[in-house]
């Protein structure tokens, strides 16, 4: 290389050059993180998107059957004492 015909040293050169590579590297690197975070986020989209079509379509039914409770309900605690009872639902989505 010329080195911009003697206008900057070997030293200097190499100093750029060794900076330039360095960035490049980080630059890289960002980019793998971004496009890993990135993918997390299409998931959680379309696990929301998935939550939202099952809301939708359970959301004006009157009854639940029993094959509608297991498909929307992961499990049921019940507690409190007798004449106060606490029911918490813990939906699958």
């Amino acid at each position: 290389m010329d080195k911009a015909d003697g206008i900057i040293s070997i030293n200097d050169y190499y100093q750029f050059k060794n900076a330039i590579d360095a960035d490049s590297v980080e630059i890289d690197t960002t980019i793998k993180l971004l496009e890993s975070k990135l993918l997390s986020i299409d998931d959680e989209i379309k696990a929301l998107e998935s939550n939202h079509t099952i809301v939708t379509q359970y959301s004006n039914i009157e009854k639940l059957t029993h094959n509608e409770l297991m498909f929307l309900v992961d499990y049921i605690e019940v507690g409190g004492t007798r004449d106060n009872r606490i029911v918490r639902i813990h939906w699958k989505f």
